[in-house]
């Protein structure tokens, strides 16, 4: 049985599939705002809601997902406009989840980081770090960019993006103690 662990945002959500304890698979799902100015505010928000709909329930079916566990954006935000967009993703987290009877539990981004690097504060980062140690994975710098691979068997991926699944990482061990993750890990 697969549990899917989350760090969940409107432009990009992290994801771990988890199995025995262990990753399985991870990525990203991005949505992107429309560049066309013929295009409401509020269409392009429910286009981006139905993509981000659409691509977790083809990975909760593709991968048996059983439970979430995940880290929810906290209410800090400083604009009306990313308020509405960390409204938007938990809505379709949660309602993808409820429609594939999949119960989920959460937790804080503060909680998460403090189960990762024992700091409220940790940085991108020191996340991403602690992420590819736990799970026996590896990094790498070339120039400017660095890239990160959770596991050897998993796919690399660009620090920019590789934040989320780090994140989603940290949502996994934050709640590994709940009921959830002990029935299905």
């Amino acid at each position: 049985m697969s549990l899917m662990s989350l760090d969940v945002g409107f432009s990009a959500t992290g994801y771990v599939i988890w199995e025995n304890n262990k990753p399985v698979a991870c990525g990203v799902v991005k949505t992107e705002s429309s560049t066309k100015k013929t295009v409401r505010t509020a269409d392009d928000n429910s286009s981006r809601s139905m993509e981000m709909a659409n691509a977790f329930k083809r990975i909760i079916k593709e991968y048996d997902v059983k439970g979430i566990v995940g880290e929810l954006p906290s209410g800090g935000a400083q604009s009306a406009r990313a308020i509405t967009h960390m409204a938007l993703a938990t809505g379709v987290i949660s309602a993808v989840a409820a429609m594939a009877g999949v119960p989920c539990e959460w937790c804080t981004p503060i909680d998460n980081k403090k189960v990762m690097t024992g700091k409220r504060s940790a940085s991108k980062e020191e996340m991403m770090n602690e992420a590819v140690r736990r799970c026996g994975g590896s990094y790498r710098t070339t120039g400017r960019a660095c890239y990160y691979r959770l596991t050897k068997e998993l796919d690399e991926y660009p620090g920019g993006s590789f934040e989320h699944i780090a994140d989603a990482v940290g949502a996994y061990y934050a709640l590994e103690n709940c009921t959830l993750v002990k029935l299905l890990q």
